[in-house]
């Protein structure tokens, strides 16, 4: 089905000043994110070298009280985990297959998606109603697993021919008579931890119990044979049916059924660098930034120096990742402010299309080229206290990228040709300066009135090209001009 809605100038103009103000908002905030970045790095490896000096490796137990507040290092065995066999499903499992840190459920509906399609034309190209452009949105309609609960009563009566003539409808699942006994939320959730997870003789917290185990999936089935009416397992996952209106088997996918899936998460050895905060662990602040902890856990028996170069490793990562994500950003910010730019020149008629592409090649490679000037600059400023060397080349470079989209932008606008009409000169009609129209097939338009008092034309000049048949300008004499040229290149006349 399609819509088709008016699309007037006001609408454009207040699209495109959302657009720039949006994609300035969205270049200062990468500017930010990228000091930001900075000097987490910095923080970050200073609270690790803090650590790597401030360790002490603690024994699995007995505990030391002696400990008590200093940052440790233990690699110890893992107890106390838990059996998950009274969640549904998953009675038939032995205690060793279902038995671990914690369970996690993944829960998702079959329900109808409205998908909309708004045209991409250009304004010359779009319907026209009372004179005003126009644009059309159609709308399909597919059955997806999704994990939230979509209402169906805003959608459009074209659904019925995707559904065989019946109307789509989506049902609440919350008011299935299974849900509260069964799947009870939609989405990614814990079914179940275990609480008391020991590591030696120390207790895990649980936030850092949560970082602990591989994931594997379990196999649920159906806790009574055979299943009742309502359910159903196959595939490595268990289904609950909707009976409300269902015309398939109860095998087959229908509207408003559900399906849940298991992964077991789990461990025997752990290790661990924190603060020993009596037979538990709490974060350890450096002295650098108290925000920058050292909080680290891993799977196995890992050494402690591996653990700190892990860290490490994985900081540096991401710095990396976020450089190039707010540079990016920040040369699309740019690129979105100048966006007005680029739809003022697609309006002109007959030559919009291409003015259009032309100006967004030259805008974007002047976001880029300006993007990264700023970008360095921010940067830079970043590690001047920390590293003045990287700091200084950061700033030459940033001063050249910077100086190059001054002198891009600058040439941009002094080769955009000038276009005299009628009743103007090309040259100060105050002087008088005026070639004699004898001296040339083409001459150029006066004022009206001609020549003002006390004006009289000065004599004919000798132009800059020798043969009679070569093409030159009238205005100011440059020659080797092409046969199909209309302005000029030294002077911008038009021809």
């Amino acid at each position: 089905r399609s819509k088709m809605g008016d699309e007037t100038c006001c609408s454009r103009i207040a699209s495109s000043c959302f657009t720039a103000f949006a994609g300035f908002a969205l270049f200062v905030l990468s500017l930010v994110l990228a000091g930001w970045n900075e000097y987490r790095i910095v923080a970050t490896e200073k609270t690790l070298s803090a650590a790597r000096i401030n360790l002490h490796e603690a024994p699995c137990g007995p505990i030391n009280p002696a400990n008590d507040g200093m940052l440790v290092h233990i690699s110890c065995q893992l107890s106390h985990l838990k059996s998950f066999n009274d969640l549904p499903g998953l009675s038939t499992l032995t205690d060793s297959e279902a038995t671990g840190i914690r369970l996690m459920q993944f829960v998702e509906v079959l329900e109808w998606h409205e998908i909309s399609h708004s045209d991409d034309k250009r304004k010359s190209e779009r319907l026209e109603v009372n004179g005003r452009p126009t644009k059309s949105t159609s709308y399909s309609y597919e059955l997806q697993w999704d994990t939230h609960w979509i209402d169906s009563s805003s959608f459009q009566s074209s659904c019925a021919s995707s559904n065989g003539g019946r109307p789509c409808v989506n049902v609440d699942p919350t008011t299935q008579p299974w849900w509260i006994t069964g799947p009870r939320r939609l989405g990614g959730s814990t079914a179940g931890a275990a609480d008391g997870l020991q590591a030696g003789a120390f207790l895990v917290p649980s936030d850092m119990a949560a970082q602990i185990g591989t994931g594997r999936p379990l196999v649920p089935s159906c806790d009574a044979k055979p299943c009742p009416p309502t359910m159903d397992a196959q595939g490595g996952r268990l289904y609950w049916r909707n009976l409300k209106g269902r015309t398939v088997a109860s095998n087959v996918d229908f509207p408003g059924d559900v399906r849940l899936s298991y992964t077991l998460f789990n461990a025997s050895q752990v290790s661990i660098i924190a603060q020993q905060k009596a037979s538990s662990f709490a974060p350890w602040s450096g002295p650098y930034d108290h925000r920058y902890t050292a909080y680290l856990v891993s799977d196995g028996l890992i050494s402690a120096e591996d653990m700190l170069s892990a860290a490490s490793a994985q900081s540096a990562f991401l710095g990396w990742v976020l450089r190039a994500v707010s540079l990016a950003a920040a040369t699309g910010g740019l690129f979105l402010s100048g966006a007005p730019l680029t739809q003022a020149a697609g309006s002109i008629p007959c030559v919009g299309g291409l003015l259009e592409g032309v100006a967004t090649v030259v805008l974007c490679c002047v976001s880029l080229l300006a993007a990264t000037g700023c970008w360095l600059m921010v940067v830079a400023v970043s590690w001047l206290w920390f590293r003045p060397v990287v700091s200084a080349i950061l700033f030459g470079v940033a001063a050249v990228v910077l100086f190059v989209s001054c002198c891009w932008t600058h040439r941009s606008k002094r080769s955009a040709p000038k276009e005299y009409g009628r009743g103007e000169a090309s040259l100060d009609t105050a002087q008088g300066f005026y070639p004699d129209p004898a001296n040339f097939a083409t001459a150029p338009l006066l004022p009206e009135g001609g020549f003002s008092a006390g004006k009289v034309p000065p004599p004919p000049f000798a132009p800059r090209w020798a043969a009679p048949g070569d093409r030159g300008c009238p205005y100011c004499g440059a020659s080797q001009i092409s046969s199909g040229a209309r302005f000029c290149c030294d002077c911008g006349a038009r021809l």
